[in-house]
């Protein structure tokens, strides 16, 4: 969840946070620093149920785990738990076929704030830190239901002619 409240924020990147500052984590994202121009800086808003977490496992994390492979590998063993609580409240999911990692929570939201709040894919992309749109777009399903009231629209449009 700490992930999820922090847009997505990577499991190497949680292990190397060093502080929080003016209620922002501002951090240069490890897969993608050095790749771009802005060497993949971003700054993400700390919300009370991240500081939560925060609070109770930053300092843990370093002492708990060797280094940033490690931590990974513990969200991946725990993510078991946490597939079938999904399982439990969400029987239908659509993301239940992948395996619960970091990556598909990052598709997850990416989906979720496009499709049910109405974001558009750059913005979308910014909250991700992606440096192309193109990017983006492989991490949103389609909306099939707007394309059938699309289509459905406009044969009703023809209809009325």
């Amino acid at each position: 969840m700490l992930s999820f409240y922090l847009c997505e924020l990577k499991g190497k990147d949680i292990y190397n946070l060093n502080k929080i500052k003016n209620g922002r984590i501002s951090y240069n994202r490890s897969k993608t620093e050095g790749k771009r121009k802005d060497n993949a800086y971003i700054g993400i808003k700390v919300i009370p149920e991240a500081q939560t977490l925060l609070d109770k496992y930053l300092v843990k994390i370093r002492t708990r785990y060797k280094n940033s492979h490690c931590l990974q590998k513990a969200i991946c063993n725990g993510n078991v738990a946490l597939k079938n609580l999904i399982c439990e409240q969400f029987p239908d999911s659509k993301y239940l076929s992948y395996e619960l990692l970091f990556g598909i929570f990052r598709h997850a939201f990416a989906d979720e704030i496009h499709n049910k709040l109405g974001y558009k894919i750059a913005q979308v992309g910014e909250a991700l830190n992606h440096g192309y749109i193109t990017i983006t777009h492989r991490y949103i399903k389609k909306k099939w239901d707007l394309i059938d009231e699309m289509q459905a629209g406009v044969v009703d449009l023809l209809r009325e002619k």
